[in-house]
């Protein structure tokens, strides 16, 4: 089953089952480089595996980029 999530604002059909480091990987981000929030909070990396992303969720990926 499919569930509707919006990630940066776009909306997108993910799994029901989902979970962030899921998600992250199908969109080709390395998980180091990236900060993530659900529902305008703050997922601490540790928990990206763990957190199963649901119905309605906001999720922004924040990527850091380093320069020179």
């Amino acid at each position: 089953m499919e569930v509707k999530v919006f990630v940066n604002g776009s909306e997108k059909k993910i799994l029901s089952s989902m979970t962030i480091s899921e998600l992250i990987g199908s969109l080709k981000i390395n998980s180091q480089n990236v900060l993530v929030e659900v529902n305008r909070e703050v997922v601490v990396k540790s928990d990206y595996s763990a957190t199963v992303l649901k119905e309605g969720d906001e999720i922004e990926l924040i990527r850091f980029v380093g320069g020179g």
